[in-house]
């Protein structure tokens, strides 16, 4: 109960307000509060199978008001529907946008139990590259299917076993179920080692020359549990000794019955080779030196041209008539024992083939010369001598110069020249053939007249011409203006000169004659009326009734007057106007008069 005009905490319901004036005076009024309808869940639950937890569970709520929301506290979901649910109870709380909340317990249940995994042979062990064998793996109760997965649990199973591979060490687990009764067990493996071949390090000691002294000694790491078995000799120790020269074979067995073989040679024993000068070269047709080699101690050297050759006792002078490389061969001996060959490289390299083009160039221009076959270039001129593959030289008059050369060592020279051609400078004639205020027209000339001259003519840098004779307008001010002219011969040679045009300012003062009178009368004489002049940039007309009303104005170079205002022609009369311009050299101008308008 409340005793003030608010209440507030109220709940859905019926309700009733008494109100009581000071004279005890009474009205009573009743009123509902309406609230929102309660949520109901409502649900369906597809159980899980076969032990997995692939159940499920859909809620669809009715009642509360707008958009649900959901919680599922155990699985922290938030939608309607869940999965893979495995047997228990699931708490849901559904709430709507105003908050109010229903929450229900839901089970899902197990309909069938788990199938057993199916019996599998493992760990499996293979050597490296061996020929593998189909895995093995039964089923665990009389009506089961094995599924074979492969090494990829989540792929499609095969109804055969898996064969694994075996050319790369490593650990594979290869995944296995099994179905019975429409259920599927859960995944299990079958690993596989590939086992790694040992490591094998090893000391070959050689026979001494004549001697059975020779021993090879490994050391063998990985692998596990090792035999040793020799060939030839059979013997099954790691170090073998009292050897000769010859070819040895040693087969290690590890790990699962695994084999390894690893190959040796020893051969006769150590024989220093002697030391020799190599290589040694030679440019082409150079006299060549006899061969250097030293021996050690109570050694004797004998040379060979070739593997295959007659050994000589005395060194070997090398031809150098072809280009090319060659080895020639030294042995050294003492008793019977002999060293390996040892080559010495004689190299015949090419002398350069030097080519400097002829040139011609303009008197006055550069040079480039140029040279190709060598890879260092020396120039001698006159008397003096230029180092530099190519050199710039500004040529005046014909010059004969050599190029010595320098490839790998080897030298050659070669002469060649420069021709020098002469070119007079051009000579400029001009007239002008027309003159107006700001246009001037010139007839250019030059003395080059033959038509194989390329002639140019520039003005301010701007090509304005091609040929013997030209004529140019252009647009300008006052001077001085240059014209230039460039003159190429078929050679290529090039002259030029240049000659200023007068032109003063006078040339470009303001001229301009103004009408006193004209008749509007629609016969096309003289129907309008304007300023006409010459060079003027700029021109500004005003026109005034004789009570210096402004009838019209216009700052147009084409305006003409017809005698009118705002369309409406006006009367016979004197009329007044202000008449200002701007000449081509910015030269002001300010005309006022007057004007008679005849009808």
């Amino acid at each position: 109960m409340s005793s003030s005009n608010v209440a507030t905490g109220l709940d859905v319901g019926n309700f009733m307000v008494v109100v009581t004036q000071a004279n005890s005076c009474k009205d009573t009024t009743y009123f509902s509060i309406q609230g929102p309808v309660p949520i109901t869940i409502n649900f369906a639950v597809t159980d899980a199978t076969c032990g997995h937890a692939n159940g499920t569970i859909k809620v669809t709520p009715s009642g509360g008001s707008g958009i649900y929301t959901y919680d599922w506290p155990a699985i922290n979901q938030t939608t309607d529907s869940v999965f893979g649910l495995a047997a228990g109870n699931y708490l849901v709380i559904v709430t709507d946008d105003k908050g109010c909340d229903e929450q229900v317990a839901i089970t899902v249940s197990q309909t069938s139990p788990a199938t057993p995994q199916p019996n599998l042979v493992t760990p499996v062990f293979y050597c490296l590259n061996e020929n593998p064998l189909p895995l093995d793996g039964t089923p665990s109760t009389p009506t089961a299917v094995v599924n074979w997965y492969g090494t990829n649990p989540s792929g499609t199973s095969q109804p055969t076993p898996t064969v694994p591979t075996t050319n790369t060490v490593s650990t594979t687990f290869y995944y296995v179920t099994q179905t019975d009764n429409g259920c599927e067990s859960f995944l299990d493996s079958i690993e596989v080692e590939v086992v790694a071949p040992p490591v094998v390090q090893s000391t070959v000691l050689d026979p001494d020359c004549g001697y059975l002294n020779g021993e090879i000694a490994v050391t063998v790491s990985g692998g596990g549990n090792l035999t040793y078995s020799w060939s030839p000799g059979n013997q099954t120790t790691s170090n073998i000794t009292a050897l000769d020269t010859g070819n040895y074979v040693l087969t290690i067995t590890y790990g699962n019955n695994c084999q390894h073989t690893e190959n040796f040679r020893l051969n006769p024993g150590f024989i220093p080779d002697p030391s020799v000068v190599s290589p040694v070269s030679y440019c082409l047709n150079e006299t060549a030196q006899a061969l250097q080699a030293t021996a050690s101690p109570d050694y004797v050297l004998s040379w060979y041209n070739s593997l295959t050759g007659t050994p000589q006792s005395t060194p070997i002078t090398p031809s150098t008539n072809t280009v090319g490389s060659t080895n020639y061969y030294v042995i050294q001996n003492f008793n019977d024992c002999f060293s390996n060959p040892v080559p010495i490289e004689v190299i015949i390299k090419p002398n350069p083939q030097i080519v400097s083009p002829l040139q011609t160039v303009c008197a006055g221009n550069d040079a480039i010369l140029t040279a190709t076959g060598a890879s260092t270039y020396s120039w001698r001129i006159g008397g003096n001598l230029i180092q530099g593959n190519d050199i710039v030289i500004n040529m005046l008059y014909d010059t004969v110069y050599t190029v010595i050369g320098v490839l790998d060592g080897c030298t050659d020279s070669i002469s060649s020249r420069v021709n020098v051609l002469n070119m007079t400078e051009p000579v400029i004639s001009y007239t002008f053939s027309e003159k107006f205020c700001d246009t001037k027209s010139l007839d250019l000339q030059s003395n080059y007249g033959h038509g194989y001259y390329n002639t140019q003519w520039f003005y301010n840098d701007s090509l304005i011409g091609i040929g013997n004779l030209v004529n140019y307008p252009f647009v300008t001010g006052a001077g001085p203006h240059i014209i230039k002219l460039v003159v190429e011969s078929p050679d290529g040679c090039q002259n030029s000169s240049d000659v200023e045009i007068p032109v003063t300012e006078e040339d470009f003062s303001l001229k301009i004659y103004i009408p006193n009178s004209f008749t509007p009368n629609g016969d096309r004489l003289n129907d309008t009326w304007f300023a006409v002049g010459e060079c003027f940039r700029e021109i500004n007309y005003q026109i005034y009734n004789r009570w210096g009303g402004l009838i019209t104005e216009s700052n147009q170079m084409d305006f003409e007057w017809d005698g009118t205002e705002n369309g409406k022609m006006l009367p016979s009369g004197v009329y007044l106007y202000v008449i200002k311009a701007k000449g081509l050299n910015y030269q002001e101008f300010v005309k006022t008069g007057q004007v008679n308008l005849i009808r």
